[in-house]
């Protein structure tokens, strides 16, 4: 009798702490919420988000051949000089990696055209590429439609060619005519009025536009009537330079590329689809697709939105609207976005690109991976292996669901709901709650105990983005132990946890928007679980790799070349007080199968630098091997080397907290025997450090040739923000 009496009032907590009940929601939070469940994806969107979770970027064009990121406008169309363009060969290694669509930098800044615009002289058609007769495009469009894969376009507002060119449209201060979209190439300045035929069935355009958006306009025109369906444009709101006060038209651009091509997103200054806010393609911990805007979305301009936290109710609450805005998460597979010899050796691996894939895809983004192909017109051999595995891990991991026939109870189901749902295989198809009644469960009994370190969740989109917050528990031992918690579900998310072996799971959701909503959910197992090597260094330079298990060995050369099975192991700090190229990687112990290589360029032990002039605040800070501080002050700085030495060249590590002021942009630096820069006539290096603000990674730069010195003078022509002069979070001065 006193047992039961004891136990029925625990036994009653228990039930009501999970049970579901109407929390006191006041009518007004009750309305606000109704209206960000209301939010929800456009047709195209719906289309975009379920179709194209990895795609690729490739970026190819004059850079390739120049060895730059950011091109400069005057360059001549004869130095894109492919042997030959593979396209093929670009479609089957991006299909083999799991893709679904290839988007190409058409036009990058620098103005180069990869097909044989009617517009410009500035492309394809007067490289020596196919005698001047060929359409990378079009070789693309081809390869793609073969491999069942979408294509989208990259098209650059900024146009450095339009801006250096002596007769160029960017910025000329032309007044804005009546015009004719196709314009008559023939008549494009002196009779903008006169349109030329249009393809067969496509419509024609009556604008009003200056010189330079007349010039863009009819690009988006030939490239969205003459190349078939486009599933994706992407604009980008980097520009190296501008001219004139230059505007865009873009509620023009957005109307011609609505009636060509209804289905397509534009994505990055567009409507549709938003950047993610950085260059590493990592998405936010809580990404919301429902953001607020402070003005209708017709009238917004839709400038990048970087803030860590987008969609919670604080931000959205004082909303004027509310818009669907999904993430698209880019990154490359090497440092740069174009192709540099130099880093054949730093191409991502894949481990590397799984772990990006749950901190993407995993997040509520979109995975946009640039690949870009070498002078030959193909992609490197390193890159291809690593896509391909990428490929084939991404198949073995996510193809086959462990909850697969499980059996599924809620504590509240919506009448039409059903929570059979979640686990049938079927994204359209959803599990939806009674409004207000969290906290709400759902426990999964699986057919038999499995082993997942995976745990992945989709909301049916078509229904908003509701869960505020959620957790994972699993029945173990004949306790409920928590596995995880997260913010937000959205299209997809994906919860790396330890290995697990369970039969009985069950889901919580304490907050969420009117009712939480799941379409899919999924048990896997990733056995590829490889540590990534850390390279790093103390000032006297010595040299210690970290991030390894006993499951692992790491291996490594100092000689620039990729470790293999026979190459030295790491068993203690190595002493490198003159620098070189470290690469380590880890290999299985069990199967000596390489894993994850890094790759780092050292110079002098920085304990024999020292800063004699500049970076008055905090100077030691640039020579302390911490990449999370940083030195900063004036607009140049001298390292004295304490003798004269040989230096190859320097690297340059931005401040890594997210914040861009006082990143060097342009620079020149002397070599000297002088204290001074008295006696250096012209400067050793100079030059740009191109697309730093947005992918602010380590920079290296060598000399054409070596010098003897014992000061390196560096001067910042330009930096970015001015509040607190040069930031430099590590200088280092190269020997080899």
């Amino acid at each position: 009798m006193f047992a039961s009496s004891f136990r029925l009032p625990f036994l009653a907590l228990v039930i009501a702490s999970i049970a579901p009940v109407a929390h006191g929601v006041s009518e007004e939070e009750k309305a606000f919420e109704e209206k960000l469940a209301a939010v929800v994806p456009s047709d195209a969107q719906y289309r975009w988000q379920t179709n194209h979770e990895v795609y690729a970027f490739i970026h190819f064009g004059i850079n390739t051949f120049t060895d730059r990121e950011w091109g400069t406008g005057k360059e001549n169309p004869r130095q894109f000089a492919p042997e030959k363009v593979d396209a093929r060969q670009w479609a089957r290694t991006l299909k083999s990696a799991g893709m679904s669509m290839v988007m190409v930098t058409v036009k990058h800044h620098d103005g180069f055209c990869l097909w044989p615009s009617r517009y410009t002289e500035h492309s394809v058609k007067n490289s020596p590429w196919k005698n001047g007769q060929g359409d990378v495009l079009r070789e693309l469009v081809d390869a793609c439609r073969a491999e069942n894969l979408a294509v989208g376009i990259y098209l650059s507002p900024a146009d450095l060619f339009q801006i250096e060119n002596e007769a160029g449209l960017y910025g000329d201060e032309s007044t804005y005519v009546e015009t004719a979209i196709p314009t008559d190439p023939a008549t494009f300045k002196t009779d903008p009025a006169k349109g030329r035929p249009a393809p067969m069935g496509a419509p024609t355009f009556q604008f009003k536009t200056d010189s330079y958006n007349r010039y863009f306009l009819n690009q988006l025109y030939e490239l969205l009537t003459e190349y078939g369906t486009i599933d994706e444009i992407w604009f980008d709101g980097a520009h190296p330079k501008r001219k004139g006060n230059q505007q865009y038209t873009y509620a023009e651009w957005y109307k011609l590329i609505r009636t060509l091509q209804p289905n397509i997103v534009i994505a990055i200054k567009g409507p549709d689809v938003r950047w993610v806010g950085n260059e590493r393609g990592i998405a936010r911990e809580s990404e919301w697709s429902p953001v607020g805007l402070p003005l209708p979305p017709e009238a917004y301009n839709w400038p990048d939105m970087t803030g860590r936290v987008l969609g919670n109710r604080d931000n959205l609450r004082n909303s004027k609207s509310f818009h669907w805005y999904p993430a698209e998460a880019d990154v490359s597979i090497r440092p740069g976005w174009f192709y540099h010899a130099k880093e054949d050796s730093r191409v991502k691996s894949p481990e590397t690109l799984l772990d990006l894939y749950i901190k993407s895809v995993g997040r509520n983004a979109s995975f946009l991976l640039n690949v870009p192909p070498n002078k030959q017109g193909m992609l490197h051999e390193n890159d291809v292996a690593s896509l391909k595995e990428f490929g084939q891990r991404l198949r073995d991991i996510y193809g086959k669901n462990l909850a697969a026939g499980a059996t599924i109870t809620a504590s509240s189901t919506l009448d039409g709901t059903s929570a059979k749902a979640v686990v049938d295989r079927k994204y359209e198809t959803y599990w939806e709650a009674a409004p207000w009644t969290t906290p709400v469960t759902l426990e999964i009994t699986l057919p038999k105990t499995v082993t997942f370190n995976r745990i992945l969740l989709q909301e049916q989109i078509k229904r908003g983005q509701r869960v505020e917050k959620f957790s994972v528990e699993a029945m173990i031992n004949g306790n409920w132990r928590k596995l995880t918690e997260a913010t937000t579900i959205g299209y997809k998310r994906i919860l790396p946890i330890g290995d697990v072996s369970a039969k009985q799971l069950r889901i919580r959701f304490d907050e969420a928007r009117v009712a939480p909503t799941l379409a899919e959910f999924g048990l896997h197992y990733d056995p590829y679980q490889a540590p990534t090597p850390i390279i790093s260094r103390s000032p006297n330079g010595a040299v210690s790799f970290g991030s390894v298990s006993s499951q692992w060995t790491l291996r490594y050369t100092l000689d620039g070349t990729k470790p293999n099975p026979g190459s030295p192991e790491y068993k203690s700090s190595i002493s490198l007080p003159e620098g070189g190229t470290v690469t380590v990687t880890a290999f299985g112990k069990k199967d000596n199968k390489a894993g994850p290589t890094t790759t780092q360029e050292l110079g002098y032990a920085k304990n024999t630098l020292k800063i004699t002039t500049g970076l008055e605040k905090g100077g030691a800070a640039a020579l302390d091997e911490k990449s999370d501080t940083f030195a900063s002050g004036g607009d140049s700085f001298t390292i004295d080397l304490g003798s004269s030495k040989r230096i190859a060249g320097f690297t340059y590590l931005p401040r890594q907290d997210g914040n861009p002021s006082g990143i060097i942009d342009t620079y020149e630096v002397y070599a000297s025997d002088n204290s001074k820069v008295g006696n250096a006539d012209k400067p050793t290096k100079a030059g740009r450090f191109d697309n730093i603000e947005n992918n602010p990674i380590e920079q290296v730069v060598r000399f054409d040739q070596p010098v003897q010195a014992r000061y390196l003078h560096f001067k910042a022509n330009k930096i970015l923000g001015n509040r607190e002069g040069i930031t430099v979070a590590e200088i280092g001065v190269l020997a080899k």
